[in-house]
């Protein structure tokens, strides 16, 4: 059963922005009727070859039932090329 989900296609999610330096924008979803804390996000970005080339990472302290929120997650510096792929992690301990 999942209890937290993050919506898009995790390929699309990264978004160039004038600078170069793009930005990753995730809507995580609390898919329970109670609030989870401590949730830790984390976006690793990858070449073509399967290399890290970025990750950043980030915590929403409480999400209440049913809730979502979106998360953005940058770099300070410019890929060239582009990542070939984005993957999102999510963590939390739903015992607290």
């Amino acid at each position: 059963m999942r209890y937290l989900s993050h919506a898009g296609n995790e390929n699309q999610n990264f978004e160039p922005t004038p600078s170069g330096n793009g930005r990753v924008r995730l809507l995580v979803r609390n898919q329970t009727l109670f609030p989870i804390r401590d949730i830790y996000l984390a976006v690793v970005l990858s070449d073509a070859s399967g290399n890290a080339v970025g990750v950043s990472s980030s915590k929403i302290d409480v999400l209440a039932g049913e809730a979502s929120e979106d998360v953005f997650f940058t770099w300070r510096h410019p890929f060239s090329p582009p990542p070939a792929l984005v993957e999102a992690y999510l963590r939390t301990n739903l015992t607290e």
